[in-house]
């Protein structure tokens, strides 16, 4: 049966259009010589986490296909010749021992059965020396097809792949006139396959699959410093295509710049709740186009800068991360706990008369600051029917059960909210 054999050096083009979720799709299209008189092509260098299901040839009709992945070890390599006649040599004498290999232990430790003498050899210290390499054993994964004879000049393959993987990285600087943000995209293969001048798209959503693989680190990361990628909505999701090929090899993270803006016009301030241990610092903006922005945020995590006056440096402040996000809406950012900032929460009293429940509560704020400070009290109520009976500061219903209480704490000073509402605990029947 006449077979063809093609890798990676036939390649003429390759793309990759990469997904959140650890997988990818590899475009390739390769230079194939096929004189019509072939019946097996071996495809090679494809990747170890190939999804088999997912494969598409165009240039040839396939009957039939496998994935071979029996790759040359030396324990795989001698199983391949358990039963068969292999040599003993002394490396002293250079002479040969014709032996029968009946068994592989643990560790690749041998069982031979000289022919001759019917003696046995268990884990020998002699050089063992085996005859030419067994027919079907790759040294690379490889697809084995079946085809029907046809003379092809080239062949486009197409299939799914575990192993590939992106993820947006924001690095911010918050300065006092705005925020600063660079966005990066940060790819990862682990296909088991490097790819050379690549045409990259990332894919930002979330794709269903109905199985996903495994997502392990890579080894190595590699930065281009530019800003490189086209954006435009797609499906349901949003497409970056890089304006350049590169290079993606296996056991890599490259780090790819998306956008960066600057002057961003921001909100500090601190968020505390009845269930909060310290009032939480965060940051918020405008994804907005007059705000600098304006384009989808893809889910990511943001490394947040402050630069210390003292020396100039910037100082790392804290990080959090953010789901995909589109444009024109807030991004909010927390940043951590604050040190000079406490807040109080007390009940002052609460009686109960006829099913309806009066409640009286208290958020005492200390700024502990040498300047005034923006906080935001979430409050949550117990019950869906509720009425406000006083209040000692003017509030927003955020939802159904929950008020928040917006105001501004000058330095050096505390500030406490008072209010006072009753829960209606009957049960309501609608009549229709």
């Amino acid at each position: 049966m006449k077979r063809k054999e093609s890798t990676s050096k036939d390649t003429q083009s390759v793309a990759l259009t990469i997904y959140n979720d650890d997988f990818g799709l590899v475009k390739e299209r390769r230079a194939m010589q096929l004189s019509g008189e072939e019946e097996v092509l071996v495809f090679s260098d494809v990747t170890e986490r190939i999804d088999t299901n997912s494969l598409l040839v165009e240039g040839v009709h396939v009957d039939e296909f496998n994935y071979e992945f029996d790759l040359v070890g030396k324990k795989k390599l001698l199983e391949k010749y358990t039963g068969k006649e292999v040599f003993l040599k002394d490396q002293k004498t250079s002479e040969k021992l014709k032996c029968r290999l009946l068994s592989v232990e643990k560790k690749g430790r041998c069982v031979l059965e000289e022919v001759e003498t019917g003696e046995i050899y268990v884990d020998t210290s002699l050089e063992l020396v085996l005859p030419a390499l067994p027919s079907g054993l790759l040294v690379k994964p490889a697809l084995i097809w079946k085809i029907q004879k046809t003379q092809a000049e080239q062949v486009n393959v197409s299939y799914l792949s575990g192993g590939f993987s992106w993820q947006a990285n924001y690095v911010a600087e918050i300065k006092e006139t705005g925020l600063s943000l660079t966005s990066w995209a940060e790819i990862e293969n682990k296909s088991g396959a490097t790819f050379t001048d690549a045409k990259i798209k990332l894919i930002a959503g979330d794709v269903k699959r109905v199985s996903q693989y495994f997502r392990s680190h890579a080894r190595h990361i590699v930065l281009e410093e530019a800003h490189t990628f086209e954006e435009k909505e797609f499906f349901d999701y949003h497409l970056y295509t890089l304006n350049h090929p590169t290079t993606l090899k296996n056991n890599q993270k490259k780090q790819i710049q998306l956008f960066n803006s600057s002057d961003i016009a921001y909100e500090k301030y601190y968020e505390v709740s009845a269930y909060s241990k310290k009032p939480e610092v965060m940051i918020e903006f405008e994804n907005a186009k007059d705000n600098g922005l304006g384009m989808p945020f893809p889910k990511g995590i943001f490394r947040m800068y402050q630069r210390d006056e003292g020396d100039g440096s910037l100082e790392f402040i804290g990080e959090d991360s953010i789901d995909h996000s589109p444009v024109d809406q807030l991004i909010r950012l927390n940043v951590g706990e604050a040190f000079d900032v406490e807040c109080l929460h007390r009940e002052l009293s609460r009686y109960k008369q006829k099913g309806v429940v009066t409640v009286k509560k208290s958020y005492e704020i200390k700024n502990h600051k040498s300047e005034s400070i923006q906080v935001r009290v979430k409050h949550f109520m117990e019950e869906d029917y509720w009425k406000m009976i006083t209040t000692s500061h003017p509030y927003e219903e955020k939802s159904s059960k929950m008020i928040e209480f917006s105001l501004r704490v000058s330095e050096k000073s505390n500030l406490t909210i008072t209010f006072e509402y009753e829960m209606d605990t009957t049960i309501h029947f609608r009549k229709d």
